[in-house]
């Protein structure tokens, strides 16, 4: 009798295991669950890439080598020093010294761009593609980190010639006479420096920049960035979202030219300002006391989409955040700022591969600002500042005009 009962108890308590065990399946890492990459041993979803865990958009991880480092789930070659790229910490590398100036004749070459679905893939493209072993034609699918040539995937950083530049998996394009294709940006580059300035970035851009941008009062068209976005200051970041914090440089492939400078880094920081280097050297700031355009004094170099004390009109809430992400068709990148003075407030701005600079002011609160918003070059002798007022709803494109 006592041996039927012990018998009933084991048998029970393992069924009960069993049916415990029988629960919802937890979902697969694949693109709709993970905005990082898969481990391809676990399973499991990699949120946080670091360079021995490189990926986006539920693809599988991948280690970069030791020339280069993970920025926005890609593998890219980083310049000499410190600057450039995500520390294995998931925030920045740091980095530190002055912007220099930067040569002119570059720009966003003709057929480059970014791949599809706001990311760029890691190491050689997908398995299915010309370039993973499988069979496929060339595209911004399975080339994201290279550009297409005859129907095969010229994989960054081999694609890195005069002969066929270009990333995006977008058809590869032949540099001009005296252009080489930049190995950082992707892109031709080449020429005399604009105003007498030094082409190497390693000091003062020598002169006032003869490119200046009109603006155009436009209307508020903000993307959803809840889902593909890299996250570059938030709770989870080094360092955490709080008051005027600001990002270290990281690499922006593509990004094109401002004012009569081509640029390889940004920094973002809190307070509703993104600057811009033609190197990894260049040097943040977060200053909180916005000042008007342009100024010599540092800081210079900047888009200011909403530049302004901004988290001290309200606490920060549990979304605060600042995030990318890339958008491939047109080819830009997406800056918001989430819950910058209230929560539900949010503005973005647009850096388009063609010169173009947008922003948008999707929902700003009732906070009475004393913003600035314009655009400054790296010397802070030149610069361009908003005629209208941002309100929920509004917004501004700047074009460059030589």
């Amino acid at each position: 009798m006592n041996f039927a009962r012990s018998w009933a108890l084991v048998v029970g308590l393992g069924v009960g295991a069993f049916l415990a065990n029988c629960g919802p399946a937890k979902p697969p890492c694949s693109s709709t669950t993970c905005t990082g990459c898969c481990d391809s041993k676990t399973g499991a979803c990699v949120s946080l890439t670091t360079s021995q865990a490189c990926g986006r958009s539920g693809e599988a991880c991948k280690a970069c080598s030791l020339a280069e480092s993970c920025s926005f789930g890609t593998c890219m070659v980083t310049s000499s020093g410190s600057g450039g790229g995500f520390s294995s910490g998931g925030g920045f590398v740091s980095s530190g010294g002055s912007a220099g100036g930067g040569s002119a004749g570059g720009g966003f070459a003709t057929g480059g761009g970014f791949s599809s679905g706001g990311g760029f893939a890691t190491g050689g493209g997908s398995a299915g593609g010309p370039t993973g072993g499988g069979s496929g034609s060339c595209n911004s699918g399975n080339c994201s980190s290279g550009c297409c040539q005859n129907g095969s995937c010229r994989n960054f950083p081999n694609n890195a010639m005069s002969s066929s530049c270009g990333f995006g998996g977008q058809t590869c394009v032949v540099c001009q006479s005296g252009q080489t294709c930049n190995q950082t940006t992707l892109t031709c580059q080449g020429g005399p420096p604009v105003g007498g300035g030094s082409a190497t970035g390693g000091g003062s851009a020598g002169g006032s920049s003869s490119v200046s941008y009109s603006q155009t009062s436009i209307t508020a068209s903000c993307e959803d960035l809840s889902v593909g976005a890299t996250p570059l200051i938030d709770a989870s970041t080094s360092p955490p979202i709080g008051d005027d914090e600001t990002t270290a440089p990281f690499i922006v492939p593509g990004f094109g030219t401002f004012f009569s400078t081509t640029i390889a880094y940004a920094s973002v920081q809190t307070n509703g300002m993104v600057q811009v280097y033609p190197t990894s050297s260049g040097a943040p700031s977060n200053a909180y006391s916005n000042t008007t355009i342009p100024t010599v004094g540092a800081p210079n170099g900047f888009a200011a989409v909403l530049w302004d004390d901004l988290y001290a009109y309200s606490p920060l809430t549990a979304n605060a955040s600042v995030r990318v992400k890339t958008i491939s068709s047109p080819a830009h990148y997406t800056i918001s700022w989430l819950d910058p003075l209230a929560a539900g407030t949010e503005f973005q701005a647009k850096f388009f591969a063609t010169g173009v600079i947008e922003f948008h002011y999707c929902n700003l609160g009732v906070a009475s600002l004393t913003e600035t918003v314009g655009l400054e070059d790296l010397t802070g002798s030149t610069g361009v500042t908003w005629s209208g007022t941002p309100t929920t709803g509004s917004g501004v494109r700047f074009t460059r005009v030589p």
